[in-house]
């Protein structure tokens, strides 16, 4: 697991808020160049949004890594990420202790 202040280099953080998944996109000096919210995503099933989050992320950023981030999400999209963590190398995981599952 990584640390969200520390490990962000060259990485795409994704987490939820409000029912709505989020990206930050972050550059060599850890400085967040690019963010937005996938709000097509809003409603859909954690499962399915996350396993579309899956297939798209690696096609928009290739070569990326990419860290999930379950601490505002509810129950069922923390395990969404899980899963997609435990699926996917580049899909790392926060060790925020806020996740609480």
């Amino acid at each position: 697991m990584l640390s969200r202040t520390k490990d962000l280099q060259n990485r795409v953080l994704i987490y939820m808020c409000v029912k709505d998944w989020h990206f930050e996109v972050y550059n060599e000096r850890c400085e967040r160049v690019y963010s937005g919210k996938w709000t097509g995503l809003s409603g859909e099933s954690y499962a399915k949004a996350a396993r579309w989050i899956e297939a798209f992320a690696p096609w928009a950023w290739p070569g990326c890594e990419f860290v999930l981030c379950g601490c505002w999400g509810d129950k069922e999209a923390r395990e969404a990420m899980l899963k997609v963590a435990a699926r996917r190398k580049e899909f790392l995981l926060c060790d925020s202790k806020l996740w609480n599952i």
